[in-house]
């Protein structure tokens, strides 16, 4: 069993058992990241790395909740993706 909750110093991950294939959700405040070209661009790079990692790991059957902590938006999505990872993988 997977923890529910992993949380580092930009963004948290929440996990949750789901019976259908769901896409994950990126909860992204104004007061994080006020112009909402920002607040896009970040959600972008997030699907992105997620859709990347499912094909190495299979994320299939669970409801996946990002909420962004810090303004990343001039983040590169491999960063993102070494982030995930690292959250993911961090109480396996």
């Amino acid at each position: 069993m997977q923890p529910p909750k992993s949380s580092g110093d930009t963004f948290i991950i929440l996990r949750k058992y789901a019976t259908k294939v769901t896409k994950p959700r990126i909860v992204i405040s104004k007061k994080v990241a006020r112009l909402a070209v920002d607040r896009n661009r970040i959600k972008r790079l997030f699907r992105e790395a997620l859709k990347e990692i499912n094909k190495e790991i299979n994320l299939e059957g669970q409801g996946i909740t990002v909420i962004i902590k810090k303004n990343i938006a001039e983040s590169k999505k491999d960063q993102i993706k070494k982030d995930i990872e690292k959250l993911l993988n961090k109480n396996v």
